[in-house]
């Protein structure tokens, strides 16, 4: 009898182990080395107005905007370029609640915007408003001097994909686009792993790591 409790425990036990599942391959390396920080990357918004027209003394709600969304959209890209801003029918419409396109070009790439005035009037003294991109610039560089600040310290052999050196994408989702660091495994061996590269709601670069 006590041979056989022992038999029916063995059982229970086997029965209730499994192997575990083997760990996912690593990452081949992505072809592109980042290999330290990029070069003429901007990060203080008052350089860039300063290659920017200045503003009149008692600026237009429609100059105004046209300057703020040109600052904003090189802020974003990370590099100075050529731009250009323009809203459709002109100006952006003062009226309460109205919705004006308008266009930022950066390098011969447009940039649509979306300006909203909460309240105002021809006749309001004040009048509230708010910008907000429709799609968002990428460029390359920009993506390799965030990675290279963000993760240089802790990980090494950065890399990212072919990335274009500029495109127009749609915010707050995956791009499409990887970028890679690796790090020692307990063996001493390079242990990869890839990172997604978004854009923010605002336009700036993020790194997502992919969901399980």
């Amino acid at each position: 009898m006590r041979f056989a409790v022992v038999l029916v425990l063995l059982l229970l036990v086997g029965c209730g182990s499994s192997p575990e599942p083997p760990s996912p391959p690593d990452p081949d390396p992505l072809p592109v080395p980042v290999t330290g920080p990029e070069p003429d990357r901007v990060t203080d918004d008052k350089e860039i107005e300063e290659t920017l027209p200045k503003l009149p003394g008692n600026p237009s709600l429609t100059e105004k905007v046209l300057h703020e969304i040109r600052v904003e959209t090189v802020s974003n890209a990370e590099f100075m370029a050529r731009t250009s801003a323009d809203c459709e029918g002109g100006k952006v419409s003062t009226e309460p609640n109205a919705i004006t396109k308008c266009h930022v070009t950066y390098d011969d790439v447009t940039v649509p915007w979306r300006v909203t005035v909460d309240s105002g009037g021809d006749t309001a003294l004040t009048v509230f408003y708010s910008t907000a991109p429709l799609k968002g610039l990428l460029l390359a560089r920009a993506v390799h001097g965030s990675f290279w600040n963000g993760h240089q310290k802790d990980h090494e052999d950065l890399r990212c994909g072919d990335i274009p050196e500029i495109s127009l994408v749609e915010l707050g989702n995956d791009t499409g686009y990887r970028c890679q660091y690796a790090q020692r495994g307990p063996d001493g061996s390079l242990v990869r792993e890839n990172v997604e590269v978004h854009l923010g709601d605002r336009g700036r670069v993020e790194f997502h790591v992919p969901m399980p």
